[in-house]
């Protein structure tokens, strides 16, 4: 019995979103220095390679020493932190499984 959907290859998300081989390799050495989240107390696995200083407002585009490896909650948080340009109005709990006690 063959398996049609065994053989089908799906893009990286990366690939999906346009992104092209350099950013890749940028966010595969930022995930590989900062294999845990850099948030200060956070102790969850880094997911999102992220800019300290937005390429956009003058920080290196793929300069690793201008990258962090954050994961997905944090991630977020600093996303909202830069679009609003304050706090999300949707305060984000207390603490989350990879916070120190």
């Amino acid at each position: 019995m063959s398996r049609p959907f065994a053989a089908v290859r799906r893009p990286s998300l990366s690939s999906q979103q346009g992104y092209g081989a350099e950013h890749r390799a940028w966010r595969l050495a930022v995930l590989e220095r900062d294999p845990v989240c850099r948030w200060p107390g956070c102790r969850l696995p880094a997911s999102h390679a992220d800019h300290v200083v937005p390429w956009k407002h003058g920080g290196a585009q793929f300069d690793v020493a201008n990258g962090q490896g954050l994961c997905q909650r944090h991630h977020s948080v600093k996303t909202v932190r830069e679009v609003n340009g304050r706090r999300s109005a949707r305060r984000p709990p207390e603490r989350h499984p990879g916070e120190a006690t």
